[in-house]
């Protein structure tokens, strides 16, 4: 799959610690999207399955969850990936911008396949800071997995900081401005951000 980030242990993305793939590009491209750096398809790098669930596996996590971009725009690689990481014992978490009725066959499979789905557009107008995994409150979350039937639902704002092997540092969720600019302060630098993302460089 073609990859833009990774963040690694994180537990806003889903049920448990989970390894998060924001995938690069993306043809829905929402008006007001967070992530549209990720909408060419020219970006990011190219990974193989086994490279990423190597780094499930380094980290120890459970789950998997892809995002992006739009990952149905891969839908061939993305259902092989499914396969994959279930075949071991690793759920997936699936979003999509589709609609369930635009989906193509293999989207579809993809759908089907992944333990839970958010699906739907972004819509701007409907954007919420305190829904559970959703940016706006139109998108639907789909539990295909018994073992998740009675997980908690309920609506939370979350973020998470993250500092890798380099020192930096990524602020990823629906951050305050003051969480972002406090760790900003902790890195010794001072500089404008996007807070309307869900990812945020610092």
């Amino acid at each position: 799959m073609r990859v833009a980030d990774m963040v690694h242990s994180s537990k806003i993305y889903g049920p448990g610690k989970r390894t998060v793939v924001w995938l690069q590009g993306c043809s829905i491209r929402c008006d007001n999207c967070w992530n549209d750096e990720l909408w060419s398809f020219k970006g990011g790098r190219f990974m193989m399955n086994h490279e990423i669930i190597q780094h499930v596996e380094t980290h120890c996590d459970e789950g998997i969850t892809l995002l992006g971009g739009e990952p149905l725009d891969q839908p061939k690689r993305v259902l092989q990936f499914i396969e994959h990481a279930q075949s071991l014992g690793i759920n997936v978490l699936l979003y999509t911008g589709y609609e369930l009725h635009e989906l193509s066959k293999i989207q579809s499979q993809c759908v089907e396949l992944a333990d839970i789905v958010i699906h739907g557009r972004y819509m701007h107008e409907l954007r919420s800071l305190n829904l559970l995994w959703r940016g706006s409150t139109n998108q639907e979350i789909l539990i295909n997995n018994e073992k998740f039937r009675d997980i908690d639902l309920t609506e939370k704002r979350q973020m998470e900081v993250h500092i890798d092997s380099m020192g930096q540092t990524k602020v990823v969720g629906y951050p305050t401005e003051e969480l972002v600019e406090s760790v900003s302060l902790l890195n010794g630098k001072m500089k404008s951000f996007k807070l309307d993302g869900d990812r945020v460089e610092v």
